[in-house]
């Protein structure tokens, strides 16, 4: 067997013995034997662990334990063992916590979530939870409110998709607060294009940073937007966490989706979509307050940035992807 497919056996042998043994330590503990364990995230033995520390030893017989190729899966198999442990720690303390609710839920009310017809009692009640009508036909509308998610486990990005539809739909203008502005060629296109259509285009971001390296990543994508003649406003009292979208006194968006990569297509967001409602005149309004504390960016500001501060900006700009 040749290195390369010696290093790839050991590799995956490790993983399939580390998921027999799952049913093995299931059966152990609690005296139940479960064959869906061979194919289950989590539980003791981690495969994880094995896989890594499987490959590292397979590089170091077959490359050498003295290479660079065994050192760089050392360092790999060391941060996958890291994580692993802290998930692991961090899943149990979650349990812990989750059991000490479920206990004080049921210390302090009728619910009893062990009952096996738990589920069958709130269908049957659901229905009281339905509105009065009388108090339906007295209620004021206002707008529609449209509560969304987004998942990186499928291919809908749904938040970005629903900034660039605002940003596309917009006449008049767009308002934008976000704690970090590492932005892919799509959002920049639709920001560029909207400027020069003629539209207001204004985002709101932090003077005062909480990572470095994002917010020089963030002033890394000002020069090409303020060209095009989108404003950008630094909030000068410090870091600002706000994720808000305006537009055109119709449309808003208020989440938890930051304008960068990780929102977009790595992390479970969430937000609510706000369509001819006061709360899109309320936050406009917001955000025209908090422009008083804020200093508009120019170009000749960032232009002027030094050779050196303009470099490692754009060297870490090559990063933002896992940014």
């Amino acid at each position: 067997m040749n290195g390369s497919l010696f290093v790839l056996a050991a590799a995956l042998l490790s993983n399939f013995i580390a998921q027999g043994l799952k049913p093995v330590f299931l059966y152990i503990r609690t005296g139940k034997f479960d064959i869906h364990e061979t194919i289950a995230c989590g539980g003791f033995p981690s495969s994880h662990t094995s896989t890594v520390v499987a490959l590292m030893m397979a590089v170091g017989f077959s490359e050498g334990f003295s290479s660079s190729l065994f050192a760089v899966t050392a360092v790999f198999a060391f941060s996958v063992i890291y994580d692993a442990v802290n998930v692991r720690y961090y899943a149990g303390k979650n349990i812990q916590l989750t059991k000490q609710l479920i206990e004080d839920l049921e210390a302090n009310t009728q619910l009893r979530f062990h009952d096996p017809i738990y589920d069958e009692k709130i269908k049957d009640d659901y229905l009281s939870y339905q509105p009065d009508p009388a108090f339906c036909e007295n209620m004021r509308n206002d707008g529609y409110v449209q509560p969304f998610s987004d998942s990186p486990t499928d291919s809908e990005h749904v938040g970005e998709y629903s900034h660039i539809n605002m940003i596309n739909g917009a006449n008049h203008y767009v308002y934008a607060q976000t704690p970090y502005l590492i932005i892919d060629n799509e959002m920049k296109t639709s920001l560029v294009l909207a400027a020069k259509n003629g539209i207001d285009v204004r985002i709101m971001v932090p003077h005062i940073p909480d990572k470095r390296y994002a917010f020089m990543i963030t002033r890394a994508n000002y020069e090409v937007l303020l060209k095009a003649g989108v404003k950008i406003y630094e909030y000068t009292p410090g870091f600002i966490h706000a994720k808000t979208f305006v537009t055109d006194d119709k449309m808003a968006i208020i989440g938890t989706i930051n304008m960068d990569y990780r929102s977009y297509y790595l992390h479970y967001e969430c937000g609510v979509w706000f369509y001819k409602s006061s709360v899109v005149n309320a936050l406009k309004l917001d955000y025209l307050d908090t422009l008083a504390k804020c200093h508009q960016v120019t170009l000749k500001e960032v232009q002027n940035v030094r050779l050196p501060v303009r470099m490692m900006r754009a060297i870490l700009n090559l990063l933002a992807p896992m940014m």
